[in-house]
């Protein structure tokens, strides 16, 4: 066999792998438009899969640390509504605009349109 003929089976076998692989992204294309992280999580599964990594504890344990930052992120903006009914609730806003527009300022310095 030449070199040529190894290079188009190579090119052939490559095609046919393209081309299996092209219907289920076909059949993915739009769930993965709608959740773009889908195609990294199927991404790190081939690759966890091709290096023997890929195994059910595993798959619990990123389940696990997801949970627990979605936890605290849920956490942090609940913290923050919190806080912010709380200055709302004290009239925090309304003495900060007060204060402000008691200052002794040019009557066109804050303004946008100059």
């Amino acid at each position: 066999m030449t070199t040529d003929q190894k290079r188009a089976r190579w090119f052939g076998v490559l095609y046919l792998i393209t081309f299996l692989t092209s219907i289920p992204a076909a059949l993915l294309y739009r769930p993965l438009l709608d959740d773009p992280v889908a195609l990294g999580v199927i991404g790190a599964m081939i690759f966890a899969a091709i290096e023997g990594k890929l195994s059910w504890r595993m798959l619990n344990a990123s389940a696990e640390a997801t949970a627990r930052n979605t936890a605290m992120i849920g956490a942090i903006l609940f913290g923050a509504y919190v806080l912010n009914f709380i200055f709302v609730s004290l009239g925090v806003p309304q003495q900060l605009a007060q204060l402000v527009s008691a200052m002794p300022l040019p009557p066109r310095c804050c303004s946008p349109w100059k």
